[in-house]
């Protein structure tokens, strides 16, 4: 049993009363009246337990709420989810919420009172569900189950958060690791060559991605502005993702510089011209914000339609196995590392955090990885010796029973 005495908000006191499944604060005024409150009520519920509500309620003292106040968690993750509509989070984030608290959450606790989950309770789900979905997949649920726990927390309606330290039990579930699917070099050249002829308009749009390794919502949020073409690179600030609204780069370190090669800034200059001719043909002045790759509407590019009016339709008249735009990330981080350009430059171009992710993902095509590994330290001279020492030990003992 615990009663408390908080201050939520500057000069405003509550008191907060925890007791078996009652969970309550309620505002009271002052401090010193605060404190006059808890301590009445401290004395009520040791001696009279849960019968002491009542008597402070019929004596004009502040009512404790009953157990049966208490929502569940399918009645209070609708509000939650509604509130997250108001912040600053990403509306993917928020997509992501709201996804795994439908299909993983609800499901298992939607009719359970928020005071009667427990920690073993918790575990128990984790357990069962480890072996069917992959450890990104079990973080994240949980991870939706514990913020929920938490605003439930700040309001007073739970004591503590019992979403805590269940991390070792999904740490062993399944990794899915993406399948690297690149293109050939001739694929490419394929393809590009094809989408000129039969989707012009995209061309520059596919050789963008090809030829930088950048993320298809990265050069979806490109504007003039982000193009230097004097020093030769572009600068990665936003991305559009499929729901079409502008956000901010996947992390911290995708906002990045990325050089362009010389036939995609050559191709960039053209179309930046035919745009400037464009807006001097309407008597407009060309807009450095304007979108670098548009629709005829003047928007972005939209994932969907470019997928199902060009890309799929590209790759079949260039006879290329489909794959998704993303493998021209791949293609083109793989292609860069197989030529022996320095890790730590492609992970940089890529926006990874670090070069060990850009390996833990290519490591296939980084070259000689293992061979150089194992030999680096090794005295030349000294390793030719030994080595021919024991050829000569296994050709004399060749002919031995």
């Amino acid at each position: 049993m615990s009663v408390k005495v908080v201050e939520i908000y500057p000069g405003k006191w509550y008191v907060r009363v925890v007791y078996r499944h009652f969970r309550k604060t309620q505002r009271i005024g002052s401090k010193e009246r605060a404190l006059e409150v808890a301590r009445r009520l401290t004395t009520a519920f040791e001696l009279y337990g849960l019968d002491a509500w009542k008597m402070f309620r019929d004596g004009g003292e502040p009512a404790v709420k009953t157990a049966a106040a208490v929502p569940t968690i399918g009645e209070y993750q609708a509000g939650w989810l509604a509130e997250l509509e108001r912040t600053d989070l990403k509306r993917s984030t928020r997509e992501s919420y709201r996804y795994h608290m439908k299909k993983h959450v609800v499901p298992e606790f939607g009719n359970t009172r928020l005071d009667d989950i427990d920690y073993p309770m918790i575990k128990r789900w984790i357990i069962r569900m480890s072996p069917g979905y992959s450890k990104d997949t079990m973080r994240l649920m949980v991870a939706v189950l514990r913020l929920l726990m938490q605003e439930a927390v700040n309001e007073g309606i739970l004591a503590a958060n019992p979403v805590a330290k269940l991390g070792r039990f999904y740490r062993s579930a399944r990794k899915v690791k993406e399948k690297i699917d690149p293109f050939t070099i001739g694929e490419l050249h394929l393809i590009e060559s094809k989408c000129r002829e039969r989707f012009p308009e995209s061309y520059a749009f596919i050789l963008c991605m090809a030829r930088t390794g950048m993320r298809i919502g990265e050069v979806t949020a490109l504007q003039w502005h982000d193009v230097d073409f004097a020093e030769n690179y572009i600068v990665v600030r936003r991305n559009i993702p499929h729901h079409r609204q502008v956000e901010t780069t996947k992390t911290a370190s995708s906002q990045r510089r990325v050089d362009m090669s010389p036939e995609l800034s050559a191709e960039l200059k053209c179309l930046r011209t035919e745009r400037k001719k464009e807006a001097l043909a309407n008597g407009e002045a060309f807009d450095p914000e304007e979108w670098v790759f548009r629709t005829e509407e003047g928007t972005p590019v939209y994932y969907t339609n470019f997928l199902r009016r060009v890309w799929h339709r590209v790759q079949d008249v260039a006879g290329v196995r489909r794959r998704t735009p993303h493998d021209l990330r791949h293609s083109w981080a793989s292609h860069m590392l197989s030529a022996g350009a320095d890790l730590a430059y492609v992970s940089a171009q890529l926006g990874h955090a670090n070069p060990s992710i850009t390996l833990r993902i290519y490591s296939h095509w980084v070259p000689g990885a293992r061979r150089i590994t194992t030999a680096v330290l090794d005295n030349e001279k000294n390793a030719s010796n030994m080595q021919m020492e024991a050829e000569g030990e296994e050709k004399g003992t060749a002919g031995r029973p």
